[in-house]
């Protein structure tokens, strides 16, 4: 059999845009959709496009080796790893297409010297500018909410009027992660004016301008909204727990009640995860040693 009969017509980037319209798009969550999507993009900086079949072991982790050469963080490398090992899967169940018989993303790794991805909070400065830009974008004060309660993302798109006790001046969070994470979360005075202030359409407390309760997509497409309005382009959901957890910490908050408020069982995993001071904080510290010289 000639060579070229038995290669297949269908290339690396074809089958991956086809793997994610046909069998993710309609199976996962739109923030998991979006996270394969991007897996893809990191994909076809990283490897070359050639026929499916003619992929190679070798040619895969050559292109995880690349992206850690570029900078990109383990968990970063790992998605597009798990993106092309589903993908070749399903190659395989499509021979008669792909012409793929064996999966050549088993036994790659993931390179030893790839860094791991921190998530930073925003300093004071930093937050100030957001805050401000919360009141100026559309469905800017969920972020404004995020930053002052330290809630997951799901928790607040989860969160219902029953959820609101106004005679406490708090909210239950009753669905959560991890059974932790089923807590009370006092609100502060601008929390909670945000709370009374949204139009009850529906039993869901935060909603959408087409009246249906807010997903993850809206959640990203305000902090983009936010990061162009500011230029801080490391600002996420996610930003605004870490934000939360910092900023109780550089004023004095006992860490058992941050871990308690965030969810946690271990105080030393919020600690060493969410709580990092900044700059100016650690110097104004240091500074108090002023009065003894």
């Amino acid at each position: 059999m000639d060579i070229k009969e038995n290669t297949s017509e269908t290339t690396l980037y074809d089958w991956l845009d086809k793997w994610l319209l046909v069998y993710s798009k309609h199976r996962v969550k739109q923030a998991t959709f979006d996270c394969y999507s991007a897996a893809i993009g990191w994909v076809k900086v990283c490897i070359e496009n050639k026929p499916l079949n003619l992929i190679t072991e070798l040619d895969i982790q050559s292109g995880l080796n690349i992206l850690s050469d570029l900078g990109y963080s383990k968990s970063t490398i790992k998605k597009a790893q798990i993106v092309l090992n589903q993908a070749f899967n399903k190659a395989i169940r499509n021979y008669q297409l792909t012409r793929v018989t064996e999966n050549p993303v088993v036994g790659t790794y993931i390179p030893i010297e790839a860094g791991e991805k921190d998530v930073l909070p925003l300093t004071r400065e930093e937050q100030s500018i957001i805050e401000i830009a919360c009141y100026e974008v559309l469905h800017g004060l969920l972020m404004l909410f995020l930053l002052y309660t330290g809630l997951r993302r799901s928790e607040l798109c989860n969160l219902k009027w029953s959820d609101y006790d106004k005679n406490k001046s708090c909210i239950y969070v009753r669905k959560s992660k991890t059974k932790k994470g089923i807590r009370m979360v006092p609100l502060l005075p601008l929390c909670e004016q945000i709370i009374i202030t949204q139009p009850k359409i529906n039993e869901y407390i935060f909603n959408s301008t087409i009246k249906q309760p807010i997903t993850d997509s809206v959640l990203k497409k305000t902090y983009i909204r936010i990061r162009k309005k500011t230029g801080i382009m490391t600002f996420t959901n996610h930003v605004c727990r870490h934000s939360f957890a910092t900023r109780l910490l550089e004023n004095g908050a006992d860490p058992k009640a941050i871990a308690e408020i965030l969810g946690h069982t271990n105080v030393s995993f919020t600690m060493n995860r969410y709580a990092a001071p900044d700059y100016d904080y650690y110097r104004n510290q240091i500074m108090v040693l002023k009065n003894i010289l």
